[in-house]
């Protein structure tokens, strides 16, 4: 994860494993920079196994 503070607002970004995850992650940074405006770029990079094989041209 990364934040990088720009004036009023603060931007997130990174990739987590989930999108439950991703959730708790800007949860948590609102509560603890409230006042500031949250702008979010992180991506949840699911990391389940493929449940059926790849078909190739």
């Amino acid at each position: 994860m990364h934040m990088e503070l720009r004036g009023d607002s603060v931007l997130v970004t990174g990739t987590v494993p989930s999108a439950a995850c991703r959730e708790d992650v800007l949860r948590t940074v609102r509560e603890e920079l409230s006042g500031l405006a949250v702008h979010c770029d992180v991506v949840a990079g699911e990391t389940s196994s493929p449940d059926h094989a790849e078909e190739l041209p």
